[in-house]
């Protein structure tokens, strides 16, 4: 049996799907879609959706803000900021069962960005890297949140709307090194204004 949210968030990826299978390819980003005033392909944007965690993370919102410049035709480096919800969880009072606690979880990521505009293959289409920090911090006193390198894949793809202004959709799947490991799978909406 599957939550409300679960629907919710399921239903909008099978939309946001049908979305971007139905844009046609001849009108894909293009880098003179991209350019504002100037030459420059630097960009900066705004992350929104979800990320689904093992550890009995769940799933939870996720949204963020990125940058970058392309350095090279096909080469781009920048920046990631995110925060993920990692859950709640109810701790039952041994002694006054009827007393339940919770504590919630949450994730902060602060990466680097490296990625390979696949252009020439299908415009707005890249693959790349995340790797950086995650700061981990929870409600709950008698766990300590920490500081975490995190390592990942990212594949992601803009679609031109003039102006300057993308909208497009990124998977990454970030590893931290926390213990056990944690591993957070982002599906996320993208919104980039290049300039």
């Amino acid at each position: 049996m599957r939550s409300n949210v679960q629907k919710f968030w399921l239903t909008s990826f099978a939309l946001w799907a049908t979305l971007a299978a139905s844009c046609p390819l001849a009108q894909s980003a293009n880098p003179e879609d991209y350019e504002g005033s100037g030459s420059s392909l630097a960009y900066g944007g705004a992350l929104l959706g979800i990320g689904v965690g093992n550890n009995a993370t769940g799933t939870n919102l996720a949204f963020g803000i990125n940058a970058g410049h392309k350095i090279l035709p096909d080469i781009g480096v920048g920046g990631y900021l995110s925060y993920v919800g990692l859950g709640t969880t109810t701790v039952i009072s041994p002694l006054t069962p009827t007393l339940n606690t919770s504590y919630s979880s949450s994730l902060v990521t602060i990466a680097a960005a490296g990625d390979y505009f696949l252009d020439d293959a299908l415009p707005g289409l890249y693959a790349g890297l995340r790797g950086g920090l995650g700061l981990i911090s929870t409600s709950e006193p008698s766990v300590s949140g920490g500081t975490h390198l995190t390592l990942g894949p990212a594949i992601g793809y803009n679609y031109a709307l003039g102006s300057g202004l993308t909208l497009g959709g990124e998977f990454n799947f970030l590893s931290y090194t926390t213990s056990p490991l944690l591993h957070i799978f982002n599906l996320l909406a993208t919104v980039r204004y290049w300039f």
